[in-house]
């Protein structure tokens, strides 16, 4: 879909992406992982070789798509996959 969306609106020089993060500590996923006395927590840390990520190592990756930093691509699906290349 991401490749069709960029083949189809670079016409209109509107370029196109998708984010895949890993696991992401948000409020909500937070209250998750601490249940069970952090059990989860500490599963997913484990997996992940730089740990759970931060809400701003996305909002970084969209910054950089947004600017003119970025204008050369179109139509990627970037991981943020936290040193896992196994599984995003």
């Amino acid at each position: 879909m991401v490749k069709t969306a960029g083949l189809e609106l670079i016409r209109y020089n509107i370029r196109s992406h998708a984010i895949m993060p890993t696991l992401i500590e948000t409020p909500i996923l937070g209250e998750l992982l601490s249940k069970q006395e952090g059990k989860w927590r500490k599963y997913y840390s484990e997996r992940i070789p730089l740990g759970i990520g931060e809400s701003k190592y996305v909002s970084q990756v969209i910054l950089f798509l947004c600017s003119e930093d970025a204008w050369f691509m179109n139509g990627e699906i970037i991981g943020i996959n936290g040193g896992r290349l196994d599984k995003v």
